[in-house]
Order: structure tokens, then C-alpha cells, then sequence
């Protein structure tokens, strides 16, 4: 490949399907052509779409690479290889994940700064480092790695001549253990503090890092427990100089009684010794036992190890089950504690279940680094490591984490972590309160993927930086459902939460009024404007989005949250943010009409009843108006015309609807279709243009199971639509209306989706029929997956007749089929399928 082709793959647009090769060419040192070969087959290897490619460098962190192709792509006339969705998509991935990455830089080079401090050091101006973090983010860690290594050998040099220094006392080995641990996890604040302190002063107090775990390991695996008992009761004769290090001082006296209780639940295992059990683990921990009680075919005490630092957390170990009888415990109490009279056992696969061994109970008791009894709160703090790893985090953090307490958040984080028996650094810490803030559920969510992905590294149970990077995008889906679960219910707050993210996005705060401009702005239906936004609407949805940590108050109003919640609500993958509105403000829109269903249903008595009153007000003021005019007309066939419409219009007075609105709410009932058709024509032939007559029905008796009224003014619409129909054209034309009666059989082919025997009614008529734009407009309109007729939006009468008879049809099992032509003339027809009833003659 020449050096000339390599420029012009640079410029090409083609770059984009191999971008290892594309990030060479654009790097510092240009690859020679035998280099350029070898990163284009290996790119052709592991071929990628332009989308993918540009995602992958997204995630590298090269954000002004991926902005320049982007923006080149935005400003190109031809064709691109993106499509627009894909182009929003990632513009939308791009500035999430830029933001993320100056935030983490920001928060690193703050925290590097902070130990720089510390130490004496001269600080450095950030602002550099944050502009490579925009632009490059492996630039911008490589920046901070120099700086972290420069503090790091400052600190080290420190740290040996101050540990040189110290006075060693009991407790050095510990005291030791804890400022090494806490440097190398990168607490040097905690660590300065313990040397600050001295070692006489102990570690227990400081954070999970200092508190030192029981001894892991237990050597004599295939001893019977009887014999190692014993070996506990003999101070004479241990069996070797290891022996030592497990025997709890003479005068632990809480030590000794759990000893002497494992023995008598060995030796037999009722309700008095699991009693004697819980009460003797709960006093060597420092917590509480109830009474015990039978349990399936064992016992069970119910304990409280609760520790104080984890107090606000919603686990279980104020209510820890400890069990012991024969077999495993029964099904359904979860989570338990399985307490096995044998020296070790293994977890078992129940996630619900842990295992508590005697290896487990000695080695909790016994000595840590001193002759001297261990601390309740180390021993309660060890139970929990032991017991805790064993079950499932979803369910022990199925309500998120709790801040509600009175530690501090990062420390309440700290001691989490720990209680699953994994250890944080602390970057790791101070990334999730700055990703999630303190939102309970998006911690719950991180916490949990943590926890699992410690679990299933070789770093054994340390979680890494790099960890809490993957689990932030990993866990993004995760977090977006379990933050917006309590808003599903109410899409007005959910639109206003995605309006907000929206204008934050260029502008640093927001008030209720930018907020309700954006519904302005979006064209909002009339009726849900009026129904569900106003100011006062708008501002309590921010107060609940505030309470529901998901925006902040700031000084002009609301400013964002934190940016992980923000990366996980305006995720890319998930939905193009202007798809994510659309959909919102179409639930808006639906709970609206939903509201106005509702008011119509409730309303909808006493609005008939104002409705007839109104008719009867216009008809006799119509019928007085007539009288007044009949005087005054002189010829006998106009006057006899006169009072025949007024007879006419007397029988329309309001008690008539007011009537019908009752008779529509009946129950169903057989009805005999074609004299119900019979009647009908008799009822609407004086609505009928002059020269246009009804046939009478063709067809036999049969039956439908419906209601009877509802049925005839469905139909009554259908007749009058093709009367009117027809008076429009010539009369020549007017040949007239039909309607049949007809029944299918089960096994007969049919349009609608009715099954079983089925009786139609058909009114055609002898017109034009429908235009292609009517039929299409009618069908969708009338069939099952279009909009039924919904009688808020009903604002005038004007094309709601078919809706609203395929609607109420719908109730009863029945479906309108909409065409042109019938049996015997072309015009437009429409059928009424229903299911036909068998059991016509029951009253």
C-alpha cells in the first residue's frame, strides 16, 4: 500500500470499516505501508459496520476523532454510510460519554491534588488535564498516571521513614497491616490518620479496611469435632504450637460459652440447645437472640447482629434465622442461616441459604493478632463477611441502599462492600456517590453488578476502578428501569423529567417556566394542555424528580444530577432521546383522553339528563315559532304541511334521549333481527329525500344477543349516512336503499374476525360509493386495530357515525366491514357482522 493510498484512505469516508487502521493513520507516528497492511487485515478480520466502529472509539475515549467524522458526515451532500437514527445516536453516546470521562478525570486529578496537599506538594491546575479528557481520554489518564506515580513516591518515601519511626506496641502487627492496606487501596487520608494516631490507639474504629478479618484458614479440616472441642477444654496439652493462635483467652467469657453451646448442639440438636446457640453467638457478637422454636423437622432462633454502620440498609441481619436441625432448612423461609454440626461445609447452590460451620464459629472467636479477647463489633463485623457472601445480592439489595442513616454515605458504601467480602478502593467509592449521588435504587443496582463482577475476577475480592468503568455502562439498562419504575405511573412527570435533562443539556439550571415553554414549543394537544399542564403542574413534577433524586435544586431552579444517572436515563442504546419524547408525550396524550372517559362515565347521567333538558327548551321554542307561522299562512295544504312538522318535531323533545341513555345501558338480550330491521325502516323513511324508498329486509328470522337499542341506532346511522349519500346526486340516479339479512355458518370464509355462526346485516345502496381515500379511511377507522371511537374526542358530530357504531358493535363481539359494492347494486356497503345466538327463545 503506496504512502499516496494511505492518504487517500485518510480522507475517505472508509475509514470508518477499519478503524484500527483509521486510529494509526491519525495518530502521532504515521505507519509505514508494510505496518498499514497488517492493521487492514486485521481489521478486515474483525470486520465492523461505520456505527459500531465509531461506538467502539466512542468507548476508547477518542471523542475528537469521533466529533470531526461525525461532523463531517453532518456537513456531506452525498449519501453517508450512517443513517439519521444511527448519527443521533451517537452524537447522543458522544456527549455522554465525554461528560462522564471529564467528570472521572475531574474527580481523579481532584483527588490526586487533595494528597499532593497533603504530603507538602505543589499543586498542578487541572484545566489541562480536563481538556484532554474532552479530547482524549487515554491522554488525559496517562497525564494523571505521572501525577499519581510523582505522589506516589513521595508518599511511599514518607510512609517508611514514619513507620520506621514508630513505637511498635501489641497491636504494631495490626496497626501495620491497617496503614498498608489503606495506602494501597488509596485511603491515604485514613492512612494518615493511623499514623497521626499511633498503634497503641487500635484500628477497629477507623473503616472496614482496618478492621482485621478472622483467620481464614482452618488446619485441621479432618479432625471429628468432638476431638477439636476438646481440644479447647484441655489447657494443658493443645496439640501443637498453631493450636495457640484459635484458643480465645481464659477469661473470654463469651468466647467459652459458644464453645461449650456448639458442643451441645453436636451432641444433640433440640430446642434448648439451638436456644443456648443463638443466645451464646448473639452475646459473643455483641447482638440479641429471641426464643427459639420448632421449624420443620428442626429449630430455629431468630437473631439481631445488626451492625450500626449498616443500620439504614435494608438486609436481613436484624432478623437473621439461624437454623439447625437433620436435614436443610424447609422451603420458603429465606433468607436463613444453616448452622451445620460438622467442621466445615461447603455454600450451598440455594441463594437464599448460608452456611454457618463450627470451623467458623472457632475461627470467629479466636485471637487476632493479640493475646487479647476480640472486640464484639470485629466479631459481629466477621460474622456478616461470612454469612452475607454466601446470598444473593438482588435480593438482600432489592430495595436499593439507604442513606438515611447517621454515617456518612461513602462510609455506609464502605461497609457494604465489605459486608459481601469485597474490598473497595477508593476511587470506587468516591466514583459511585460521584455517578449516582445518593439515588437508593441506581446503587442497589452498581452495588450488586460490583459484588458480582469481584466475584468472577481474578483480583479475588478487590473491585478496581476499571470494574466500577465497565459496571457503569454495563449496569446503564439496569439502573434506567429500576430509577424510572416509580414513575411509570405518571407520564407527565417523566415528560418533564426528559424535557429538563433536554434544556440542562445547554443551559447549567432550569425553572418551571423553561419547562413549560418546551410543552409549548412540542405542539401539545389542546386537551391535554388544559387537563394536565400548568405551572403549578410542572413544579410539583420537578419537586418530585428533586425528591426522587433525579434533579438537584440549584439557585435559578433545578440543575442535573448526577452524571451517571444521567448517562443511564439518556442512554443512546436504549432510544433516541426525541423517540423517548414522542413516546411520552403519546402516553400523555392517552391518559388524558383516559381522564375524560372517566369524567364522561361518572358526568354522563346527569349530562343526558341536562342534555334533554336543553332539547326540550329549543323544541318548544321551535314548536311556538311554527304555531306563529301557521297563523299567518293562508293556504290549507301549507298549513296542514306546518302542523304535520310540528307533530313531528314535538316528538323529538328532550325525555326522548334521556330515554334512550337508560335503554342503552341495559343488558344484552335476544333480538330478532329482521323485524328489529322492519322497524327501522318504518322509523327513518320520513328522514328520506323525496323519490328514496327502503326496500323491505331480505332474509329470515334469526338472532343476535345484544342490545336491542344500541343495535337500532347503529344501524339507523348507517341507513341515514347512504340517505344522505344519495341525496346528493341526480335524482335519475336515487334508485334507493337496501337491507339483508343474512347467517353464515362456522365454516363459511369471512372478512372480519368474528368466529362462529354469525348473522349479517347489510345496508348498501345504489351511489357512487366510497372514493379509495374514504374506504382506506373508513376501514381503519372501523376495523379492530384502528382508533375506536373515544367519546372525548367526539367535539362535533362530523365523520364520528362509523367509529362509533364499529365501537359499540365491538362491545358485543361484533365487527363492521366497510366496501363497495353488493348482491345487486355497486354503490358503498357496509355489514354488520354479529355472533348469532342459539338461545333466543330464554326471555
Amino acid at each position: 500500500m503506496s504512502i499516496d493510498a494511505l492518504d487517500l484512505f485518510a480522507a475517505s469516508i472508509s475509514r470508518l470499516r477499519y478503524p484500527t487502521l483509521a486510529a494509526a493513520l491519525a495518530g502521532p507516528e504515521r505507519p509505514g505501508a508494510e505496518r498499514a497492511v497488517s492493521l487492514l487485515l486485521g481489521d478486515i478480520a474483525n470486520a465492523r459496520t461505520p456505527a459500531e466502529s465509531l461506538a467502539a472509539m466512542i468507548h476508547d475515549g477518542q471523542f475528537d476523532a469521533v466529533e470531526g467524522i461525525l461532523l463531517e458526515l453532518l456537513e456531506s451532500l452525498g449519501a453517508t454510510p450512517l443513517g439519521e437514527d444511527e448519527l443521533a445516536r451517537l452524537m447522543t453516546d458522544l456527549d455522554v460519554t465525554r461528560a462522564a470521562a471529564v467528570a472521572d478525570v475531574g474527580l481523579a486529578w481532584a483527588t490526586l491534588e487533595e494528597r499532593a496537599a497533603a504530603l507538602g506538594l505543589p499543586r498542578e491546575d487541572g484545566d489541562e488535564v480536563l481538556r484532554l479528557a474532552g479530547v482524549s481520554r487515554p491522554d488525559a489518564e496517562e497525564r494523571i498516571a505521572a501525577r499519581t506515580d510523582q505522589i506516589g513516591a513521595e508518599l511511599e518515601r514518607r510512609l517508611q521513614s514514619d513507620l520506621g519511626s514508630a513505637t511498635p506496641g501489641p497491636d504494631a502487627e495490626s496497626w501495620h497491616e491497617a496503614v498498608r492496606r489503606s495506602v494501597d487501596l488509596g485511603e491515604f487520608g485514613m492512612a494518615t490518620d493511623l499514623l497521626n494516631s499511633g498503634a497503641a490507639a487500635g484500628v477497629g474504629g477507623h473503616s472496614p479496611i482496618t478492621v482485621p478479618p478472622m483467620i481464614w484458614r482452618w488446619p485441621w479440616a479432618g479432625r471429628p469435632v468432638a476431638e477439636v472441642l476438646e481440644w479447647y477444654g484441655d489447657r494443658v496439652a493443645p496439640p501443637d504450637a498453631e493450636f495457640g493462635r484459635y484458643r480465645p483467652a481464659p477469661d473470654d467469657a463469651e468466647a467459652q460459652r459458644l464453645i461449650v453451646a456448639v458442643g451441645a448442639v453436636v451432641l444433640r440438636t433440640d430446642r434448648d440447645t439451638v436456644a443456648e446457640l443463638g443466645a451464646a453467638l448473639a452475646a459473643a457478637v455483641g447482638g440479641r437472640a429471641a426464643e427459639a422454636y420448632p421449624d420443620g423437622d428442626g429449630f430455629a432462633v431468630t437473631l439481631d447482629v445488626t451492625d450500626p454502620r449498616l443500620a439504614s440498609l435494608a438486609l436481613f441481619t436484624d432478623r437473621l434465622s439461624l437454623w439447625a436441625g437433620a436435614t436443610a432448612p424447609p422451603p420458603g423461609n429465606r433468607p436463613v442461616v444453616w448452622f451445620r454440626p460438622v467442621m466445615q461445609e461447603e455454600s450451598p447452590a440455594d441463594p437464599g441459604l448460608a452456611v454457618l460451620d463450627v470451623s467458623t464459629l472457632l475461627r470467629l472467636i479466636a485471637p487476632v493478632h493479640t493475646a487479647r479477647p476480640v472486640e464484639p463489633d470485629t466479631r459481629r463485623i466477621n460474622l456478616l463477611r461470612r454469612l452475607i457472601p454466601q446470598l444473593d445480592p438482588a435480593a438482600l439489595l432489592a430495595s436499593g441502599v439507604s442513606f438515611d442513616g447517621a454515617a456518612p454515605a461513602r462510609e455506609t458504601l464502605a461497609w457494604l462492600i465489605d459486608a459481601f467480602g469485597m474490598v473497595p478502593e477508593a476511587a470506587v467509592l468516591d466514583g459511585l456517590l460521584q455517578d449516582f449521588g445518593l439515588h437508593p435504587a441506581a446503587h442497589g443496582r452498581a452495588v450488586r453488578s460490583l459484588i458480582a463482577s469481584g466475584r468472577s475476577t481474578e483480583s479475588g475480592r478487590r473491585i478496581t476502578a476499571d470494574d466500577l468503568r465497565a459496571v457503569r455502562t454495563s449496569t446503564r439498562a439496569e439502573i434506567r428501569a429500576a430509577v424510572l419504575a416509580p414513575l411509570a405511573a405518571n407520564p407527565l412527570v417523566r415528560a418533564t423529567l426528559w424535557l429538563t435533562l433536554q434544556h440542562l443539556a445547554v443551559e447549567s439550571a432550569c425553572a418551571a417556566d423553561d419547562i413549560l415553554d418546551g410543552f409549548r414549543q412540542r405542539n401539545v394537544p389542546s386537551r391535554v394542555a388544559a387537563r394536565m399542564i400548568s405551572r403549578t403542574a410542572i413544579t410539583e413534577a420537578l419537586e418530585t424528580l428533586t425528591a426522587q433524586g433525579l434533579l438537584r435544586r440549584r439557585d435559578r431552579g433545578y440543575g442535573s444530577a448526577a452524571p451517571g444517572l444521567v448517562a443511564a436515563l439518556l442512554d443512546p442504546a436504549e432510544m433516541p432521546a426525541e423517540r423517548r419524547i414522542d413516546a411520552v408525550f403519546e402516553e400523555l396524550s392517552i391518559e388524558a383522553q383516559t381522564a375524560d372517559d372517566a369524567a364522561a362515565a361518572v358526568l354522563g347521567p346527569r349530562v343526558a339528563h341536562l342534555i334533554g333538558h336543553r332539547v326540550d327548551n329549543d323544541v318548544l321554542s321551535v314548536i311556538a315559532r311554527l304555531q306563529r307561522i301557521a297563523a299567518q299562512v293562508d293556504n290549507p295544504p301549507a298549513r296542514t304541511a306546518l302542523t304535520e312538522l310540528e307533530e313531528r318535531i314535538r316528538a323529538l323533545g328532550g325525555g326522548t334521549y334521556v330515554q334512550l341513555y337508560y335503554e342503552a345501558l341495559s343488558p344484552p338480550e335476544p333480538v330478532e333481527v329482521t323485524g328489529l330491521v322492519t322497524r327501522l325502516i318504518g322509523s327513518v323513511e320520513w328522514h328520506l329525500p323525496a323519490g328514496l324508498n327502503i326496500e323491505q329486509p331480505l332474509g329470515e328470522a334469526c338472532w343476535v344477543r345484544i342490545n336491542p337499542t344500541i343495535l337500532l341506532e347503529s344501524l339507523r346511522n348507517l341507513v341515514l349516512n347512504s340517505a344522505r349519500a344519495l341525496a346528493r346526486l341526480d335524482g335519475t340516479e336515487r334508485r334507493g336503499i337496501q337491507i339483508a339479512v343474512t347467517t353464515q355458518p362456522e365454516t363459511a370464509d369471512r372478512p372480519v374476525p368474528v368466529t362462529g355462526p354469525c348473522v349479517v346485516i347489510e345496508v348498501a345502496d345504489s351511489g357512487l360509493g366510497f372514493s379509495a381515500e374514504e374506504l382506506a379511511r373508513a376501514r381503519a377507522l372501523t376495523e379492530p386495530t384502528g382508533a375506536l371511537w373515544r367519546p372525548a374526542a367526539a367535539l362535533d358530530g362530523a365523520r364520528q357515525g362509523l367509529p362509533m357504531s364499529a365501537s359499540l358493535l365491538w362491545e358485543y363481539g361484533g365487527r363492521l366491514e366497510v366496501r363497495n359494492g353488493s348482491a345487486i347494486w355497486s354503490g358503498g356497503c357496509v355489514r354488520a357482522w354479529l355472533p348469532q345466538s342459539t338461545d333466543h327463545t330464554r326471555p
